[in-house]
């Protein structure tokens, strides 16, 4: 399966197919869900600094200098596998910020995940003001970046990944 994902988008598909796995689920049925649980992921996210989309080659030296210059922290989207730049803004503050009021304007979710690079204490923070999102009993889960887009990300990275319910595609 091409979760077209990564990271906790990742990480997501694994739980509700574990889930039902553990629930008798055959293969088939499970790869079912799975297929059309792919287009419900939605992961934002924003980098504390340009540096390391520079070093890793994502953004080139014109757009590190003057986005470094501006102070910009991109909003940015995995979006069918890819990396895209959806806003930008002049402070981490108001990226985290935007970032939460997109992931509230999704509509129903099913599951969430906090990912961060090194804020574990923003990351709890963040988590609470979005915990309202998903159905009572539900926990939401707190994910590291790991080593391969940390590198990409650098400290201070955060974002959300959603998983949308049904009806809410």
């Amino acid at each position: 399966v091409d979760s077209r994902t990564t990271s906790m988008g990742l990480g997501l598909l694994a739980v509700i197919a574990a889930r039902a796995a553990n629930d008798g689920a055959t293969l088939k049925e499970i790869a079912k869900l799975i297929d059309s649980a792919i287009p419900r992921i939605r992961i934002f996210f924003t980098v504390d600094t340009l540096e390391y989309l520079r070093k890793g080659g994502r953004i080139g030296a014109a757009q590190w200098l003057l986005g470094s210059l501006l102070k910009i922290k991109p909003i940015l989207e995995v979006i069918d596998g890819h990396v895209e730049g959806i806003a930008k803004t002049r402070s981490h503050i108001k990226a985290v910020d935007k970032i939460r009021t997109m992931t509230e304007s999704l509509g129903a979710i099913e599951e969430m995940a906090v990912v961060y690079n090194t804020a574990l204490p923003e990351a709890k923070s963040l988590g609470q003001s979005v915990s309202r999102l998903i159905p009572r009993g539900e926990k939401i889960f707190y994910s590291a970046f790991g080593p391969v887009i940390g590198t990409y990300t650098g400290p201070g990275a955060i974002g959300i990944v959603s998983l949308l319910k049904n009806s809410a595609v």
